[in-house]
């Protein structure tokens, strides 16, 4: 900021003998400057950027990756189902902690007592889905929904959504898991044309 502190005389000495010395006056400003932040205070602001540029990150990547099942969201928005939505990898490591997996999908050779169904189409695809799960679940019970596609969000919600509404679960990826750790049931419908499901799961030994 300029501060006008005064007006100070300027005497000029004359250039030739004879010649009046003449005296004349300049506005003269003073600059004040801010004291320098210290290295503490700058280190300070520095860290608190980034704080604010990784929540910014953070927000963003959520923001992208629910709108990866926006038309999943909508659809139950628009008749009025709950559910709430996890951006955490917990109920596929529950999944892992069960059951073989050794690249993709669960090895079901491996799970005693497990029920493994081909399928032919898409139609019947969907009617084993909801047979399944109307079979082993009350339609109160709160289920997950996980998709292959390991970007997409997760969907906590009731059984009855899964029963009632199946195509808008199985149509948004070819690889889909239902399971309900309550009642230790876990349900996968693969890329491969087959639905394969187990109840009463433990944790492995």
């Amino acid at each position: 900021m300029c501060h006008l502190e005064s007006w100070l005389p300027l005497h000029f000495a004359p250039r030739s003998s004879g010649q009046i010395a003449t005296a004349s006056f300049r506005n003269i400003c003073i600059y004040v400057f801010p004291e320098a932040q210290s290295r503490s205070e700058r280190m300070m602001d520095r860290e608190a950027l980034v704080k604010k540029r990784e929540a910014l990150k953070k927000k963003l990547k959520l923001e992208y990756r629910r709108s990866l099942i926006g038309d999943v969201l909508k659809y139950l928005d628009s008749r009025q189902i709950d559910y709430a939505i996890r951006f955490d990898y917990g109920p596929f490591e529950w999944i892992a902690d069960r059951f073989p997996i050794p690249f993709f999908g669960i090895d079901w050779l491996k799970v005693p007592g497990m029920v493994k169904i081909q399928y032919a189409d898409d139609e019947e695809k969907e009617h084993l889905i909801s047979e399944i799960v109307a079979e082993h679940l009350k339609p109160s019970d709160g289920v997950i929904v996980i998709w292959g596609n390991a970007s997409n969000p997760n969907l906590e919600l009731k059984a009855e959504a899964v029963i009632h509404h199946t195509a808008i679960f199985a149509d948004e990826c070819m690889d889909l898991w239902v399971t309900c750790p309550d009642k230790g049931f876990c349900l996968e419908c693969s890329h491969n044309d087959y639905v394969g499901y187990k109840v009463g799961l433990r944790a492995k030994g």
